[in-house]
């Protein structure tokens, strides 16, 4: 491809046994913007973009698509208006088949590993963006707020007998920018058990 990575704002990727969907860059962040709107996972993202430095040995001619099994690739990958079409895997070299542009070419079959068949797998674990600082908690039993640059909780919870101090409570709310989920997935509006 001639694209490069850097320059890459919108990916779509299309697989055949599952719903597509669209990332989208703004500004240096990569997001997910279809099937639903959220921020991607950075990392994830990255890996997909790897693609475009995917190197061949061989280029093929673009006839006869069946043979490649690319008359129904089992994935699509379109960035920027280039289309990455994953076909079969060549039995003596165990590279794949990608048509793109004016050809179809062998490359490792690890570059379609990279690339999420669903879009659940490229939200982000990441409780907040790197740019992202904490203001406020609320959790059942009490809250936390930052009020002219202290942490205040409120009501105190019981298990603080001695009260937390201020580098304790600041220690606690800058432990959270690094909080992650195991499992990120669309909000129902119902709260999981």
């Amino acid at each position: 491809s001639a694209l490069t990575i850097a320059a890459v704002k919108k990916i779509e990727v299309a697989p055949r046994a599952a719903p597509g969907y669209t990332l989208e860059k703004r500004g240096e962040t990569w997001f997910l913007t279809a099937p639903i709107e959220a921020r991607a996972d950075q990392n994830q993202v990255r890996r997909m973009l790897d693609l475009l430095s995917a190197a061949s040995k061989e280029k093929l001619t673009a006839a006869d698509l069946k043979r490649f099994d690319l008359d129904t690739p089992a994935l699509k990958v379109n960035m920027d208006g280039q289309t990455f079409s994953f076909g079969g895997t060549n039995p003596l070299t165990q590279d794949q088949y990608v048509g793109t542009s004016d050809g179809v070419y062998l490359v490792s079959a690890y570059y379609a590993s990279l690339v999420p068949r669903t879009s659940d797998r490229v939200l982000t674990h990441s409780l907040f963006n790197e740019s992202e600082k904490a203001v406020g908690f609320k959790f059942k039993g009490f809250s936390a707020e930052q009020k002219d640059g202290k942490w205040m909780l409120a009501p105190r919870p019981s298990t603080d007998k001695e009260g937390l101090t201020q580098d304790e409570l600041n220690r606690w709310a800058d432990d959270w920018h690094f909080a992650s989920s195991l499992v990120t997935q669309p909000w129902t509006g119902k709260p999981t058990p």
